[in-house]
């Protein structure tokens, strides 16, 4: 076909030829320029219903503009002949390039992020490669890269994958594009971006390796080593490889598109990043894994390797499933600006808290270690942890910069390290990014709806989340002053940004925080309804606004059934929110559920080891449920270990004792909690007395009692029960349940009530309170 012209382009030379057609240079003689024609094969077109369609998506694709694409022109038909025009790259093939062997490990990284930045233009735009090879990418003579073909192999087999009932020639594919296939376009699956990913894994591997990850070269025994066995680790290769670069093609190399890269912007990151951590541990790392992957063979040759989960015990050994985020240090130089520092530390907890698969530590228990002379082991010794987050955030102009570094903490070695900027309004999505490599990085399973959430992020005014930030500093001092400055900052975050949803959250948490201690419930929780109300409208996913509404349907309303479920879904959303398994413990608590109270509070203090109220709180259903003998076990070990919690675990002793009516250790634990606090509040010394059959004493301190202005109307009633006073243990009861306080909850299960029990006028109050009696 040279010099043949079709429409106003002259073929001049052939210069490539491949299974979707030949490609000539030529010339546009209308704008007087070279470009590509690919002349498409004949018949692959068959119908004006397919071409038609065949124009609709390469005007989609003419549409893609980014530096390392190469531009696709023109699409037209002439006698017969179906063509593409395309921008003409001059320079060499990967391909080519690889005919002299691997390249080195720089020149990798730097393709290959390349290749993910052209990747991820596309994938914005919705187009998918599926057909990305060496033979497809052009490197200039600047060493700059250009991807051919995009989305061409979709065009020319409309088809979703192989057809298994025909041979491969019959599916036109050639054998080496099936060799950079991803498992689930082999299975005819519908393929997205991660198809990509993995295909550009192949790649990287053959140029960091010089050879195929796959050695079979027959069609059907290639397509089921691609789907069923594992490729050689690319340092058995070329053993100067670092290790960094070896996990990011392994794991684009994943079969499961769930554990590969979640976007191809990501990859790129990390290929950029990945060159200072080249150099570290490479020997060791090196012996490791060489010494797995025999005995990993030997097994394998045996029949063994799936034996009884050895395989998962092998691969599972000194992964990273546990993490703490130290408090991120602040580069401003500003020593006002710690608020903003800190904040940054707990969003990014709380986006890695999104991720079952990974015990993250609280806010609280991490931010203990601000400025700790402690070294990285002892920190996750002491949090129990398998690594840690360390890092620094700085904020200048309009933008935001976020450094990191993650840190084994069996070896203290810093095992990656990154760094991350965007605008300040993009703050959310610079959080995610973060979270994102950080879980992609220690291979933790990520569900596709955890990873949804994750990806999920809203621009923000700038000055608005500056303000959510400084709401949640002073939220942490829980105290009436901090409470009312935080209000005051939430509600300057929404007046600048009304569809803050997590201003709104605040509002919520700190009315909560505030109801009984500093306000009536009766007008603290109308106004927590109110902000949960439309958090809920404006982010119907968030979190702390279920975990705000499952504290009012279960202690205000009590709607059991319904705050369950409000606890529940606040867990799903956020398996790693301390706050949401307690509260959720505490329900469960209540109604009776003492296993599952259990689980829950401890499960609350693996996110949070260092609260002494989590800590405590695992005492109340061994303490409500009478399982006495534990309870003690536990407390006292709590008081030993834990000076902090020691008043905590004195005040459920004395009630403990009490119970058991080991009255003299009752008021002995009692006194010490006094004597801690400096506390004059007596109500357990009556009813200890009372209990005792000390009628008397009990009196005289029920009487002081009744003068304070702070008196519980709860712990009058159960004195009174304990005297036989039912009468006014009942009245007493009855302001309880006007005033809808929290304790009164306890009603079901609380030892301190059996006195009661008999008399219908508490079956009557156990139903009002939505129990079944």
């Amino acid at each position: 076909m040279i010099e043949t012209r079709l429409s106003h382009y002259r073929l001049l030379e052939q210069i490539g030829a491949g299974g979707m057609g030949v490609v000539y240079r030529a010339r546009d003689e209308h704008l007087d320029r070279d470009v590509a024609v690919k002349v498409l094969p004949a018949g692959a077109l068959a119908d004006d219903a397919t071409r038609q369609r065949f124009r609709r998506e390469a005007h989609a694709l003419s549409r893609l503009n980014h530096p390392h694409i190469a531009t696709v022109f023109d699409f037209d038909s002439q006698d017969g002949v179906d063509f593409l025009v395309m921008e003409l790259v001059p320079g060499v093939s990967l391909a080519e390039r690889l005919a002299s062997g691997p390249l080195p490990e720089a020149e990798v990284c730097a393709i290959g992020a390349q290749i993910a930045d052209a990747l991820e233009a596309a994938h914005e735009q919705g187009i998918v490669h599926r057909d990305l090879k060496p033979g497809n990418v052009v490197l200039t003579k600047k060493g700059q890269v250009k991807v051919l073909d995009f989305g061409l192999a979709r065009l020319m087999r409309p088809r979703e994958g192989l057809d298994r009932s025909k041979s491969l020639t019959e599916a036109e594919v050639a054998v080496g594009t099936v060799a950079y296939m991803a498992p689930e376009q082999l299975l005819g699956q519908k393929v997205d971006a991660r198809a990509d990913l993995y295909s550009l894994g192949v790649v990287l591997y053959e140029l960091a390796t010089g050879r195929s990850p796959y050695r079979e070269k027959i069609p059907t025994a290639l397509i089921y080593e691609i789907m069923n066995q594992p490729v050689a680790a690319p340092r058995e290769i070329t053993p100067q490889l670092s290790p960094r670069l070896e996990t990011i093609i392994l794991n684009c190399l994943e079969k499961d598109p769930e554990r590969r890269y979640a976007s191809a912007r990501a990859l790129a990151d990390d290929l950029r990043s990945s060159a200072p951590v080249a150099r570290r541990g490479r020997a060791t790392h090196r012996l490791q894994f060489t010494a797995g992957a025999a005995m990993i063979i030997v097994l394998t040759l045996v029949g063994l390797f799936d034996a009884g989960g050895l395989r998962s015990r092998l691969i599972g050994a000194g992964r990273i499933q546990s993490l703490a985020v130290l408090p991120l240090e602040d580069l401003s130089g500003d020593s006002t600006q710690t608020y903003f520092a800190d904040g940054m530390t707990e969003e990014l907890i709380n986006r890695l808290a999104q991720i079952a698969a990974l015990k993250v530590t609280s806010r609280s228990s991490a931010m203990t270690y601000r400025n700790s002379r402690l070294g990285v082991p002892e920190i996750a010794r002491r949090l129990k942890v398998d690594a840690v987050i360390e890092g620094s955030v700085r904020r200048y102009g309009e933008s935001v910069r976020i450094a990191v570094q993650l840190v084994r903490a069996a070896t203290d070695k810093n095992i990656w390290s990154s760094s991350y900027e965007r605008d300040a309004g993009d703050v959310f999505a610079l959080q995610s990014d973060v979270a994102q490599s950080i879980a992609r990085q220690i291979r933790i399973a990520v569900t596709p709806q955890e990873r949804t959430r994750l990806a999920a992020s809203r621009r923000v005014d700038p000055a608005a989340h500056e303000e959510y930030l400084k709401g949640r500093y002073y939220f942490g001092e829980f105290t009436k002053a901090g409470f009312l400055k935080s209000l005051e900052h939430y509600q300057e975050a929404i007046a600048l940004d009304p569809g803050f949803a997590l201003a709104y959250a605040g509002i919520a948490d700190t009315y909560s925080g505030m109801s009984s201690t500093y306000m009536p419930p009766d007008s603290a929780i109308p106004l927590v309804v109110a902000s949960t109300t439309k958090a809920l409208q404006l982010d119907p996913e968030l979190p702390e606004a279920y975990t705000a509404r499952g504290y009012v349907k279960a202690f205000y309303d009590w709607r059991w059934r319904d705050a369950e479920r409000d606890f529940q879904h606040a867990i799903e959303l956020t398996p790693g929110s301390a706050w949401a398994h307690a509260e959720y413990g505490y329900l469960l608590a209540v109604n009776g559920r003492f296993d599952a109270a259990i689980a829950e509070f401890g499960k609350a203090h693996e996110i949070d080891p260092l609260s002494t109220l989590i800590s405590s709180m695992q005492l109340w259903p061994l303490n409500m449920g009478r399982r006495y003998d534990q309870a003690i076990t536990a407390a006292q070990r709590m008081i030993r270990e834990d000076s902090t919690a020691a008043w905590n675990a004195l005040g459920i002793l004395g009630q403990v004792y009490t119970h058991k009516r080991e009255f003299d250790k009752a008021i002995a634990a009692a006194r010490e909690y006094r004597r801690i606090l400096r506390d004059s509040t007596p109500e357990v010394f009556p009813l200890i007395h009372a209990m005792q059959g000390n009628r008397a004493q009990a009196l005289r301190e029920l009487d002081q009692l009744l003068q304070r202005h702070d008196r519980d109307p709860y712990s009058i009633a159960m004195i009174y029960g304990a005297l036989g006073m039912r009468d006014e243990a009942f009245a007493w009861l009855e302001k309880d349940m006007q005033a809808r306080r929290e304790s009164v909850i306890w009603l079901k299960v609380d030892p301190d009530a059996d006195p009661l029990r008999s008399d219908p006028r508490f079956r009557g109050l156990l139903r009002r309170l939505g129990f079944a009696t």
